[in-house]
């Protein structure tokens, strides 16, 4: 397999001979968004303009880092400043037709006391949902595997991380 990279004014992606055929490999990256409202999380949820559930991604720029890109869709996608949190990484896959694959990684973020404020033409929801209500939204099982990874990555790893009194201040902010 050759692989090549180009990159476009804007966009970063990769191209790479598989079997004879060349295929498009794009990278964009995003956050898994959340907050504490009443002592529960809630997960901020977008809808795109086709009916699609996930979460705030965008495609990466020329000179950006990964989580330089999330921070920036983030608040170009829903006008949010979010605090990245260290440790959680996530990455699904998705082919768009023959020819042209696509690679989200994600991250997790959290916000507090913000408005949320979709992009217009680009966004045509956006929800604050529990986990087990955006489970049941999301229509791929990919974007269900990202959202169980980063609920146990709260629930346990990250919380185990930081000890009792850091986990009781993010669950119950």
């Amino acid at each position: 397999m050759e692989a090549y990279y180009l990159y476009s004014f804007f966009m970063v992606y990769d191209k790479i001979i598989m079997d004879g055929e060349i295929m498009k490999i794009e990278y964009s990256c995003g956050a898994v968004v959340y907050t504490v409202i009443n002592g529960k999380r809630k997960y901020v949820i977008i809808s795109n303009m086709k009916g699609i559930y996930g979460f705030p991604k965008g495609h990466m720029e020329k000179d950006e880092t990964e989580k330089q890109t999330a921070l920036r869709e983030i608040k170009e996608e829903i006008d949010l400043d979010v605090n990245m949190i260290d440790g959680f990484r996530a990455t699904e896959t998705i082919k768009k037709g023959e020819q042209r694959i696509k690679y989200v990684t994600y991250f997790i973020a959290s916000y507090n006391d913000q408005k949320i404020k979709p992009k217009e033409g680009e966004i045509s929801s956006i929800k604050l949902m529990s986990y087990d209500e955006a489970i049941k939204l999301f229509q791929f099982d990919s974007r269900k595997e990202v959202l169980r990874q980063a609920e146990d990555f709260l629930n346990n790893s990250f919380i185990k991380n930081k000890g009792v009194e850091k986990a009781n201040e993010i669950r119950f902010k």
